[in-house]
């Protein structure tokens, strides 16, 4: 059986120390969709939220979200390397020689997916090399002590919802004006979304929580500040108002 731990809407993290446990107990593969919060594993004072990772028998990682490198970056780990041989092993004979030589080992087929294309990891591979850790610890630190900020400006604001507590770099929330009824609030998060997205000053996407949508923000580039987030809220303050004087 197979288990899939994540926090995709929010960044959530699950407990991934107690699932470890679960999974072992029941002979369950654990894989964990760490795409955003897998990266909080560089910084020494965020990798406690990821306590129990280790136990996973897999686990996905994107670089391009929060470490700042073009798309696509995406590192996949097993906890056992010979799982990863079982699950993607080929015999195209096209590709590997039965009788190999010293060509052979330059031969990269055999330990990426990409085979002979630029592999995917050399954009993080050559700013690691030069920068190290700390530059990547740095950035990932701001972004989510940022998400943090953002979200106590949601709650000092009467018209606006926050839906939960950042645990990372993403927060959802809504636009819930006074003037609103409950029964439109998901249909105004949409078209309020789909505004923002014409328009092009900013990009937020949207997601169904317990049925209703809701406004998420992604904390990605660590060029951004508290100031751009209270620009996007006076958006969306302006862009709802339209709305509801138009009737739509």
């Amino acid at each position: 059986m197979r288990f899939r731990a994540n926090g995709s809407f929010d960044g959530a993290f699950d407990p991934l120390d107690e699932l470890g446990d679960l999974a072992r107990e029941k002979d369950i593969w654990l894989h964990v969709d760490g795409a955003h919060g897998a990266s909080l594993l560089v910084s020494d004072q965020l990798r406690g939220r990821l306590k129990g990772i280790e136990k996973a028998d897999s686990l996905a990682w994107d670089a391009h979200k929060m470490m700042f490198v073009p798309a696509p970056c995406t590192l996949l780990f097993y906890r056992n390397r010979q799982d990863s041989l079982g699950a993607f092993q080929q015999r195209a004979s096209y590709v590997f020689d039965e009788e190999p030589d010293r060509y052979t080992e330059l031969d990269s087929g055999g330990v990426n997916f990409e085979c002979t294309k630029r592999p995917m990891i050399m954009p993080l591979w050559t700013l690691w090399s030069v920068y190290g850790r700390a530059l990547f610890a740095e950035k990932i630190e701001y972004l989510c002590e940022l998400t943090e900020e953002i979200h106590r400006i949601v709650l000092d604001e009467p018209d606006f919802e926050a839906v939960h507590r950042p645990e990372a770099n993403i927060m959802c929330f809504r636009y819930r004006p006074a003037d609103l009824r409950d029964e439109d609030v998901h249909r105004f998060q949409v078209a309020i979304r789909n505004r923002i997205k014409i328009q092009g000053n900013f990009f937020i996407s949207k997601v169904n929580i317990d049925g209703v949508a809701a406004l998420r923000v992604v904390m990605m580039n660590h060029q951004i500040n508290a100031e751009h987030f209270r620009m996007l809220l006076g958006e969306i303050r302006r862009l709802g108002r339209d709305l509801l004087d138009s009737g739509k």
